[in-house]
């Protein structure tokens, strides 16, 4: 990841992320250390009850300051 110029990434459909993405994704936020990224992710909470690994880890973001969560209207 780049310490000079932020790196973008943008998931839609987030509630049907594989287990080998979301650890990705995870491993990234732990690791970012002085790396610049953002992350913008978009899911459907209903669809969401089945996925512990999915539930589990927006979760933890929210709880350890990696996510900010916003609710848009449908």
């Amino acid at each position: 990841m780049s310490k000079k110029n932020p790196l973008y990434i943008v998931i839609d459909n987030f509630n049907n992320a594989d287990d080998d993405t979301l650890k990705l994704l995870n491993y990234m936020l732990q690791n970012r250390k002085d790396a610049q990224f953002f992350l913008v992710i978009s899911y459907n909470a209903d669809s969401l009850k089945g996925g512990k690994l999915v539930n589990d880890l927006i979760h933890d973001w929210i709880l350890r300051g990696y996510a900010e969560g916003k609710k848009l209207s449908k």
